[in-house]
Protein backbone atom coordinates (compact mmCIF):
# COMPACT_ATOMS: atom_id res chain seq x y z
CA UNK A 1 0.00 0.00 0.00
CA UNK A 2 2.04 3.12 -0.97
CA UNK A 3 0.82 6.68 -2.15
CA UNK A 4 1.85 9.70 -2.87
CA UNK A 5 0.37 12.77 -1.56
CA UNK A 6 -2.01 15.31 -3.35
CA UNK A 7 -1.09 18.37 -4.27
CA UNK A 8 -3.86 20.27 -1.65
CA UNK A 9 -2.96 18.23 0.95
CA UNK A 10 0.36 19.32 2.73
CA UNK A 11 0.80 19.28 7.15
CA UNK A 12 2.95 17.14 8.81
CA UNK A 13 2.14 14.23 11.33
CA UNK A 14 5.26 12.34 12.58
CA UNK A 15 5.38 11.66 15.88
CA UNK A 16 7.00 9.01 18.30
CA UNK A 17 7.17 7.13 20.92
CA UNK A 18 10.26 5.75 22.68
CA UNK A 19 13.59 6.46 20.96
CA UNK A 20 17.05 7.93 22.71
CA UNK A 21 18.23 10.28 19.83
CA UNK A 22 19.17 13.11 20.35
CA UNK A 23 17.12 15.12 17.09
CA UNK A 24 14.68 15.92 18.99
CA UNK A 25 14.65 17.50 22.72
CA UNK A 26 10.91 17.22 24.18
CA UNK A 27 9.75 19.44 27.14
CA UNK A 28 7.86 17.90 29.97
CA UNK A 29 4.31 16.46 28.42
CA UNK A 30 1.85 13.78 29.24
CA UNK A 31 2.55 12.58 25.60
CA UNK A 32 5.95 11.53 24.70
CA UNK A 33 7.50 13.67 22.02
CA UNK A 34 4.08 15.72 21.87
CA UNK A 35 4.92 19.88 21.31
CA UNK A 36 2.80 21.71 23.12
CA UNK A 37 1.88 25.17 21.34
CA UNK A 38 4.01 28.63 21.49
CA UNK A 39 6.68 26.01 23.94
CA UNK A 40 10.05 25.87 21.68
CA UNK A 41 11.90 22.27 21.06
CA UNK A 42 15.26 21.99 19.97
CA UNK A 43 15.17 19.95 16.80
CA UNK A 44 17.72 18.34 14.03
CA UNK A 45 15.23 18.96 11.16
CA UNK A 46 18.27 18.43 8.28
CA UNK A 47 20.66 15.97 10.23
CA UNK A 48 23.95 18.26 10.07
CA UNK A 49 24.15 18.01 13.43
CA UNK A 50 23.28 21.52 14.81
CA UNK A 51 19.70 21.95 15.97
CA UNK A 52 17.10 24.87 15.37
CA UNK A 53 14.42 26.05 17.74
CA UNK A 54 11.08 24.89 16.66
CA UNK A 55 7.41 25.63 17.51
CA UNK A 56 4.26 26.42 16.46
CA UNK A 57 0.86 27.95 17.20
CA UNK A 58 -2.82 27.12 15.72
CA UNK A 59 -5.96 28.60 15.62
CA UNK A 60 -9.18 28.41 13.55
CA UNK A 61 -10.15 30.47 10.58
CA UNK A 62 -13.23 32.25 11.64
CA UNK A 63 -12.93 35.23 8.92
CA UNK A 64 -14.30 33.44 5.92
CA UNK A 65 -16.98 30.97 7.05
CA UNK A 66 -16.86 29.28 3.96
CA UNK A 67 -13.61 28.25 4.26
CA UNK A 68 -12.84 27.23 7.49
CA UNK A 69 -9.89 25.18 8.06
CA UNK A 70 -8.24 25.65 11.06
CA UNK A 71 -3.80 26.68 10.32
CA UNK A 72 -1.18 25.86 11.67
CA UNK A 73 1.78 27.87 11.73
CA UNK A 74 5.59 26.69 12.56
CA UNK A 75 8.43 28.96 13.50
CA UNK A 76 12.33 28.50 13.30
CA UNK A 77 14.54 30.49 15.71
CA UNK A 78 11.52 32.56 16.78
CA UNK A 79 10.33 33.33 13.11
CA UNK A 80 7.20 31.80 11.16
CA UNK A 81 8.32 29.62 8.74
CA UNK A 82 5.99 27.39 7.93
CA UNK A 83 2.01 28.04 7.00
CA UNK A 84 -0.19 25.39 6.36
CA UNK A 85 -4.61 25.75 6.51
CA UNK A 86 -6.01 22.62 6.18
CA UNK A 87 -8.76 22.30 3.40
CA UNK A 88 -12.22 21.10 5.51
CA UNK A 89 -13.54 22.59 8.53
CA UNK A 90 -11.65 21.94 11.26
CA UNK A 91 -10.73 23.52 14.91
CA UNK A 92 -6.64 22.81 15.63
CA UNK A 93 -3.72 21.19 15.08
CA UNK A 94 -1.62 19.30 17.35
CA UNK A 95 1.84 18.39 16.17
CA UNK A 96 4.62 15.54 17.51
CA UNK A 97 8.61 15.51 16.59
CA UNK A 98 10.40 11.98 16.08
CA UNK A 99 14.55 11.27 14.90
CA UNK A 100 15.30 9.33 12.01
CA UNK A 101 17.85 6.89 11.47
CA UNK A 102 20.29 9.57 10.02
CA UNK A 103 20.03 11.59 12.60
CA UNK A 104 17.33 13.99 11.11
CA UNK A 105 13.65 14.64 12.57
CA UNK A 106 10.32 14.73 11.06
CA UNK A 107 7.07 15.92 12.33
CA UNK A 108 3.59 15.19 12.69
CA UNK A 109 0.70 17.59 12.38
CA UNK A 110 -2.96 15.76 13.26
CA UNK A 111 -5.78 18.39 12.33
CA UNK A 112 -8.49 18.10 15.05
CA UNK A 113 -12.66 18.67 14.02
CA UNK A 114 -15.44 17.73 15.65
CA UNK A 115 -15.48 14.59 18.12
CA UNK A 116 -12.18 14.48 17.91
CA UNK A 117 -11.88 12.83 14.46
CA UNK A 118 -9.00 13.78 12.56
CA UNK A 119 -9.61 15.16 8.74
CA UNK A 120 -5.81 15.25 8.26
CA UNK A 121 -2.71 13.47 10.19
CA UNK A 122 0.22 15.00 7.38
CA UNK A 123 3.98 13.21 8.03
CA UNK A 124 6.37 16.36 7.34
CA UNK A 125 9.85 16.44 6.45
CA UNK A 126 12.38 19.31 5.82
CA UNK A 127 13.50 19.67 2.42
CA UNK A 128 17.17 20.95 2.36
CA UNK A 129 17.76 22.50 -0.82
CA UNK A 130 14.22 24.85 -0.67
CA UNK A 131 14.55 25.28 2.85
CA UNK A 132 10.96 24.25 3.75
CA UNK A 133 8.73 21.39 4.91
CA UNK A 134 7.66 19.18 2.21
CA UNK A 135 4.45 16.80 2.88
CA UNK A 136 5.22 13.24 2.23
CA UNK A 137 1.79 11.75 3.58
CA UNK A 138 -1.03 12.35 4.77
CA UNK A 139 -2.03 9.22 7.48
CA UNK A 140 -5.61 8.86 6.91
CA UNK A 141 -5.60 8.44 2.98
CA UNK A 142 -3.35 5.35 3.89
CA UNK A 143 -5.52 3.81 6.43
CA UNK A 144 -8.74 4.89 6.83
CA UNK A 145 -11.80 3.98 4.06
CA UNK A 146 -13.06 6.76 1.58
CA UNK A 147 -15.03 6.92 -1.82
CA UNK A 148 -11.16 7.42 -2.94
CA UNK A 149 -9.75 4.26 -1.17
CA UNK A 150 -12.47 2.18 -0.27
CA UNK A 151 -9.81 -0.90 0.53
CA UNK A 152 -7.92 0.65 3.19
CA UNK A 153 -7.83 -1.38 6.26
CA UNK A 154 -9.74 1.10 9.22
CA UNK A 155 -12.92 2.88 8.85
CA UNK A 156 -13.54 6.50 7.89
CA UNK A 157 -14.98 6.81 11.56
CA UNK A 158 -10.96 5.56 12.96
CA UNK A 159 -9.42 8.61 14.78
CA UNK A 160 -5.57 8.69 16.01
CA UNK A 161 -5.23 7.85 19.33
CA UNK A 162 -2.96 9.09 22.06
CA UNK A 163 0.08 9.52 22.02
CA UNK A 164 0.32 9.71 18.66
CA UNK A 165 3.45 7.42 17.97
CA UNK A 166 4.14 4.54 20.26
CA UNK A 167 7.59 3.84 19.34
CA UNK A 168 10.01 4.54 16.63
CA UNK A 169 12.59 2.06 14.71
CA UNK A 170 14.98 2.51 12.08
CA UNK A 171 12.63 4.82 10.21
CA UNK A 172 9.56 2.87 10.60
CA UNK A 173 7.04 4.31 13.29
CA UNK A 174 3.74 2.92 14.95
CA UNK A 175 0.66 5.09 14.92
CA UNK A 176 -2.06 3.96 17.25
CA UNK A 177 -5.77 4.26 15.76
CA UNK A 178 -8.91 3.96 18.13
CA UNK A 179 -11.70 1.98 15.92
CA UNK A 180 -15.00 0.76 16.53
CA UNK A 181 -16.39 -2.29 15.98
CA UNK A 182 -19.70 -4.23 17.02
CA UNK A 183 -17.97 -7.06 19.15
CA UNK A 184 -15.41 -4.71 20.89
CA UNK A 185 -16.69 -1.48 20.80
CA UNK A 186 -13.74 0.98 20.97
CA UNK A 187 -10.53 -0.69 20.00
CA UNK A 188 -6.79 0.46 19.72
CA UNK A 189 -5.33 -0.91 16.33
CA UNK A 190 -1.72 -0.44 16.07
CA UNK A 191 -0.53 0.40 12.48
CA UNK A 192 3.12 0.37 11.53
CA UNK A 193 4.60 2.62 8.78
CA UNK A 194 8.21 2.95 7.04
CA UNK A 195 9.68 5.73 5.57
CA UNK A 196 10.99 5.34 2.43
CA UNK A 197 12.59 7.89 0.54
CA UNK A 198 10.51 10.59 0.07
CA UNK A 199 7.08 8.04 0.46
CA UNK A 200 5.75 6.81 3.69
CA UNK A 201 4.19 3.23 3.12
CA UNK A 202 1.76 1.21 5.54
CA UNK A 203 2.56 -2.23 6.65
CA UNK A 204 0.19 -4.45 5.01
CA UNK A 205 -2.49 -6.31 7.31
CA UNK A 206 -2.78 -8.11 9.87
CA UNK A 207 -2.64 -4.91 12.21
CA UNK A 208 -1.30 -5.53 15.59
CA UNK A 209 -3.63 -4.90 18.69
CA UNK A 210 -2.69 -5.01 22.43
CA UNK A 211 -1.98 -8.14 23.52
CA UNK A 212 -1.71 -7.82 27.08
CA UNK A 213 -5.46 -6.50 27.42
CA UNK A 214 -7.89 -9.50 28.66
CA UNK A 215 -11.87 -9.33 26.99
CA UNK A 216 -13.97 -10.92 29.32
CA UNK A 217 -17.07 -12.35 27.27
CA UNK A 218 -20.49 -12.47 28.42
CA UNK A 219 -21.72 -14.22 25.76
CA UNK A 220 -20.59 -17.19 23.08
CA UNK A 221 -19.38 -17.23 20.13
CA UNK A 222 -17.08 -19.78 17.96
CA UNK A 223 -13.82 -18.57 16.93
CA UNK A 224 -12.42 -20.32 13.64
CA UNK A 225 -8.85 -21.29 12.57
CA UNK A 226 -8.83 -18.95 9.96
CA UNK A 227 -10.94 -15.64 8.35
CA UNK A 228 -13.71 -16.91 6.06
CA UNK A 229 -13.25 -20.26 7.90
CA UNK A 230 -15.98 -22.44 9.02
CA UNK A 231 -13.78 -24.83 10.87
CA UNK A 232 -13.90 -24.00 14.62
CA UNK A 233 -10.86 -23.98 17.06
CA UNK A 234 -12.82 -23.19 20.49
CA UNK A 235 -16.04 -21.68 21.68
CA UNK A 236 -16.08 -18.89 23.56
CA UNK A 237 -18.44 -18.89 26.73
CA UNK A 238 -19.64 -16.64 29.33
CA UNK A 239 -17.15 -15.31 31.58
CA UNK A 240 -14.11 -16.69 29.87
CA UNK A 241 -11.21 -14.51 29.06
CA UNK A 242 -9.31 -14.08 26.22
CA UNK A 243 -6.82 -11.55 24.54
CA UNK A 244 -7.31 -9.93 21.25
CA UNK A 245 -4.05 -9.90 19.45
CA UNK A 246 -4.95 -8.58 15.83
CA UNK A 247 -6.92 -7.03 13.42
CA UNK A 248 -7.64 -8.18 9.66
CA UNK A 249 -9.66 -6.85 6.82
CA UNK A 250 -10.31 -9.59 4.77
CA UNK A 251 -13.61 -9.09 1.90
CA UNK A 252 -14.87 -6.37 3.61
CA UNK A 253 -15.22 -8.38 6.79
CA UNK A 254 -13.79 -7.42 9.89
CA UNK A 255 -11.50 -10.64 11.45
CA UNK A 256 -10.08 -10.84 15.17
CA UNK A 257 -7.39 -12.82 16.41
CA UNK A 258 -8.07 -14.26 19.43
CA UNK A 259 -6.81 -16.48 21.91
CA UNK A 260 -7.91 -18.38 25.18
CA UNK A 261 -6.12 -19.07 28.46
CA UNK A 262 -5.50 -22.64 27.75
CA UNK A 263 -3.20 -20.74 24.30
CA UNK A 264 -5.25 -22.22 21.52
CA UNK A 265 -6.06 -18.91 18.74
CA UNK A 266 -8.04 -18.53 15.80
CA UNK A 267 -10.10 -15.67 14.49
CA UNK A 268 -13.89 -14.19 14.92
CA UNK A 269 -15.62 -11.90 12.47
CA UNK A 270 -17.31 -9.06 13.71
CA UNK A 271 -20.71 -9.43 13.58
CA UNK A 272 -23.27 -7.55 11.14
CA UNK A 273 -25.15 -6.29 13.41
CA UNK A 274 -25.23 -5.03 16.95
CA UNK A 275 -25.77 -7.30 19.64
CA UNK A 276 -26.64 -6.62 23.37
CA UNK A 277 -28.18 -7.62 26.32
CA UNK A 278 -29.85 -6.00 29.08
CA UNK A 279 -27.52 -6.71 32.34
CA UNK A 280 -28.26 -5.54 36.04
CA UNK A 281 -25.49 -7.42 37.91
CA UNK A 282 -22.78 -6.38 40.29
CA UNK A 283 -20.15 -5.33 37.31
CA UNK A 284 -22.86 -3.43 35.81
CA UNK A 285 -25.88 -2.77 37.88
CA UNK A 286 -28.61 -1.31 35.68
CA UNK A 287 -26.77 -1.17 32.10
CA UNK A 288 -26.41 -3.27 28.94
CA UNK A 289 -23.95 -5.71 28.27
CA UNK A 290 -23.14 -4.21 24.05
CA UNK A 291 -20.48 -6.36 21.81
CA UNK A 292 -19.37 -9.45 22.80
CA UNK A 293 -16.99 -8.58 26.12
CA UNK A 294 -18.24 -6.85 29.25
CA UNK A 295 -15.16 -4.52 28.10
CA UNK A 296 -17.04 -3.24 25.28
CA UNK A 297 -17.34 0.76 25.31
CA UNK A 298 -18.63 2.54 22.68
CA UNK A 299 -17.82 6.53 21.86
CA UNK A 300 -20.07 8.91 23.17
Amino acid sequence: MKRGLKINYTVLLLALGSLSVPALARAESSLPYSMIPEESYEMDLDGDGKTETISYQTFENTSDPENSGATLEICKNGEVFWTYQAPCWSYSWELAGFPLADGSACLLAVNKADNDWNPQALVLSLTEETDTFTPLADLTDLTRQSDEYPDNLLSGWARIGYPFVLSTGENTFTIPWTESLRSTGNLEVLADYELSGSSVIQKSAPLRLDEQRIWTAWKSFPVYDQPESAKTVFQVDPDDTVHLTEYNLVNGTVYLKCVNEEGLEGWFPDPEELVYQPSADAENPEGIYQGYFKECVFAG
